[in-house]
């Protein structure tokens, strides 16, 4: 069962470029791991980043938690990260991986709970909103995540702005709204991202050139 990370960092105020410019410089190292399929290094806020990662199964999951990147992501928790990284494991419901298309610049992460009951409504409702996903030309790549204990999430990837609110305007967030009072416990919050790197198939990566 394909499976996935999702690591949320906190720089320590004054270390914000350090750790950009870390993330960056950890797509090298993550280009040689091949069960590492897909890997982003997202930034949030000022201060606010995440890893999110993908696998073919947990042994490449493990594989690179104990890699070059995951050790290093320790020792920066005693300098410029403010505490140890928040890693949670995920399962893959459903996935539009990378294409090739267009090369990532943007991201949304869209955690969602799910109301008492409702979990499994709430995973078939995101397994079936695949298929619209695909019909989205500007989407280059869609993620749906079971965070366990009644926790879900969404992460997308686009290359523009356009693209990105083109989705947002989309088919599935509105279906998505229309069953929020029956699925969520809450409603959803939207977090937009830079991509400041990425690995997105074979041959094909990225290392933002925007400083941060």
């Amino acid at each position: 069962m394909s499976k996935a990370l999702f690591v949320a960092l906190e720089a320590n105020e004054g270390h914000e470029l350090e750790v950009a410019e870390f993330l960056r410089g950890a797509l090298a190292p993550v280009t040689q791991e091949p069960e590492t399929r897909n890997w982003y290094a997202l930034r949030f806020g000022l201060r606010e980043f995440a890893i999110f990662d993908t696998f073919p199964g947990a042994a490449g999951q493990i594989k690179h938690l104990l890699g070059e990147v995951g050790r290093s992501l320790l020792m920066k928790s005693f300098t410029t990260l403010d505490g140890i990284p928040d890693i949670g494991s995920a399962t893959l419901i459903a996935a539009k991986p990378p294409g090739g298309r267009l090369l990532p610049t943007l991201g949304l992460h869209v955690p969602l709970q799910a109301r008492a009951g409702q979990e499994k409504a709430l995973a078939d409702f995101l397994s079936s909103a695949l298929p619209m996903v695909v019909d989205e030309p500007g989407t280059e790549a869609w993620y749906a995540l079971d965070m366990g204990s009644g926790h879900f999430a969404i992460i997308d990837f686009f290359a523009n702005v356009a693209a990105r609110d083109a989705h947002l305007n989309g088919p599935v967030a509105a279906a998505l709204m229309a069953r929020a009072d029956e699925l969520l416990a809450q409603a959803p919050q939207i977090r937009r991202a830079e991509v400041l790197a990425a690995k997105v198939g074979p041959g094909k990566s990225i290392r933002s050139m925007i400083p941060g």
